[in-house]
C-alpha cells in the first residue's frame, strides 16, 4: 500500500483486550515468547534475524538442500559462489554439556580451547530435554558431530558440543502427526 500503519503505544492494552474478547471463539490465546524459541532450538528451527540476516545466506546457515540455483532468483550468482568456496563461517547447533541452564541472546563468544572459533545467534533451555541449546557462527571445519568447544553464556563459560541433528524430534514426525 506504500505506507506503515503505526499504533500508539497508549492504545496497546485496549487493542489487546479486544483482540483477546473477538478471538475467544476462534481459539486465539496467548503463547509464551520464551517457549516458543525453547520449541524452535530443540527442533533446530533457524529464524531470521538471527540465524538468517542479510548478510548471511542460507550456505553459510546450511540450508543447501532448500537452494535450487538452477532458478534465476535475484542473488542467484552471489549465492552459487558462497556455495562453492565454502565460506569463512558455517552455522552450528550446539548443546551444553552441563545441568546449569544458560541462555545466550546473541554474540556470546565461542571458544575452542583458548582459540575464539566464532558467536552464537542466540539459544534458550530446551524444556523437553533438558539442557541448554544455541546456535553459532563457527569455522566451517569444526561444523561436526561432537566437537567440544566452550561457549561464554551469562551464567559464564560452559561446555558445549556440536550436534548434527535436533536434539528433540529429528525426524520431524511429531509435527506430521
Amino acid at each position: 500500500l506504500g505506507y506503515e500503519l503505526h499504533m500508539p503505544a497508549y492504545l496497546l492494552l485496549t487493542i489487546y483486550e479486544s483482540l483477546e474478547r473477538v478471538g475467544a471463539d476462534y481459539g486465539l490465546r496467548d503463547f509464551g515468547g520464551y517457549a516458543f524459541n525453547s520449541m524452535r532450538m530443540e527442533k533446530m528451527y533457524r529464524a531470521w534475524g538471527s540465524e538468517f540476516t542479510e548478510e548471511i545466506s542460507g550456505a553459510e546457515a546450511g540450508m543447501e538442500r532448500f537452494i535450487d540455483t538452477s532458478r534465476d532468483f535475484i542473488g542467484v550468482e552471489a549465492v552459487k559462489r558462497r556455495l562453492a568456496e565454502g565460506g569463512r563461517i558455517k552455522l552450528a547447533y550446539l548443546a551444553c554439556d552441563e545441568d546449569v541452564a544458560c541462555e545466550c541472546f546473541g554474540n556470546e563468544a565461542i571458544y575452542q580451547g583458548d582459540e575464539l572459533v566464532g558467536l552464537t545467534t542466540g539459544g534458550a533451555y530446551g524444556h523437553r530435554v533438558g539442557y541448554s541449546l544455541a546456535f553459532a557462527y563457527i569455522r566451517p571445519e569444526l561444523v561436526a558431530q561432537d566437537t567440544a568447544l566452550q561457549v561464554m553464556t551469562s551464567a559464564g563459560m560452559r561446555q558445549a558440543h556440536v550436534e548434527m541433528n535436533a536434539v528433540y524430534d529429528p525426524g520431524n514426525e511429531r509435527l506430521r502427526a
